[in-house]
């Protein structure tokens, strides 16, 4: 057993961190990204289907390409969906431009024009919550 005991992560790359490795940071330390972190005491296991997730990845996708002047909330969300997708790569994409993204690695070659945006891609350093979730209660 480990005596690592992680208190936040980067919502953009997921890299965890110790209190001691954030003492001094003013961003993440593995990608720089200044949004705010993750508290590692608020990682839960949370049920819901796929297209529920699907419907939130859509719609949270599509607002973050209109509204996030400086992309950061983008990538932030591009990085949350992707941890999401590596947990089940057998189901669809969380986004329609997952679903472009399919569209063209199915046809060999082939121009597909469309006017949904591109899903973008974001340097993964950890793995954000997965493997550290609990079922029970979390003080508000």
């Amino acid at each position: 057993m480990s005596d690592r005991i992680e208190v936040q992560w980067c919502t953009t790359c997921g890299a965890r961190f110790t209190a001691e490795e954030i003492a001094d940071a003013s961003g993440c330390p593995k990608c720089d990204t200044k949004g705010v972190p993750c508290g590692a005491d608020r990682d839960l296991v949370v049920e819901i289907n796929w297209h529920e997730l699907r419907v939130l990845g859509i719609w949270a996708s599509n607002w973050a390409h209109r509204a996030d002047v400086d992309k950061s909330g983008e990538d932030a969300l591009r990085g949350i969906l992707s941890r999401l997708e590596r947990a089940f790569p057998h189901l669809p994409p969380l986004t329609l431009g997952g679903e472009v993204r399919q569209i063209r690695q199915s046809v060999v070659l082939a121009e597909v024009s469309t006017n949904i945006p591109g899903e973008g891609v974001v340097v993964v350093h950890g793995p954000g919550a997965v493997g550290h979730g609990r079922r029970r209660e979390v003080t508000p």
